[in-house]
């Protein structure tokens, strides 16, 4: 049914909280940085899965370049605005807890004058149906290697999904290649 929702006068106020501490004070994510994968294709792993949503069309695979391994993510020009595909892992957070959550991202296909990209990258809780983080992560305009980060606060324990996404939607039918390595998810020290 037709809804108007009109919504005013919002107030922000800072609050000291007690920090819950962590139980498990390790890095909780498993190979983030591919060593122990293959190159080539990566489907529904012990680690890390990859699919695609809507289509066929965005190729992820391991890749490697001066001994070290990384996960790259490409879309061909036009891609439609249904099509995305999805890299992730699931990982076990504590309710209340702070992470830090990184990882290093680099723009393949970048060139001089192009629009930012968007990559999805973030955390997904499943039995909420709800996305945490960035989200849309705007790309920095570099070739180079960055690092992301942000700071995850779950609001319930139990399976969370780390991920990063690549979209048709939001990339106006440009043509997309970035890779992916280095992702990192502890409780803050």
């Amino acid at each position: 049914c037709e809804t108007t929702l009109v919504v005013d006068d919002f107030t922000l106020t800072e609050r000291k909280a007690k920090a819950t501490v962590a139980q498990n004070k390790d890095e909780l994510v498993a190979d983030g940085d591919f060593s122990k994968l293959e190159a080539g294709g990566l489907g529904f792993g012990p680690t890390w899965s990859f699919a695609n949503i809507g289509g066929t069309k965005i190729v992820g695979e391991v890749a490697e370049e001066k001994g070290g391994r990384f996960f790259r993510i490409a879309m061909n020009k036009n891609t439609t605005n249904y099509e995305s595909a999805q890299l992730w892992q699931t990982l076990n957070l504590e309710k209340g807890v702070r992470y830090e959550v990184s990882c290093r991202l680099r723009w393949d296909s970048h060139e001089e004058g192009a629009g930012n990209p968007i990559v999805n990258l973030g955390m997904y809780h499943e039995d909420t149906n709800t996305w945490y983080g960035p989200i849309d992560q705007n790309l920095n305009k570099s070739k180079e290697w960055e690092t992301y980060k942000f700071v995850h606060i779950p609001a319930d324990g139990g399976k969370w999904k780390l991920y990063v996404q690549l979209n048709g939607w939001g990339n106006f039918g440009n043509q997309l290649t970035v890779s992916c390595d280095d992702f990192s998810c502890k409780p803050a020290r």
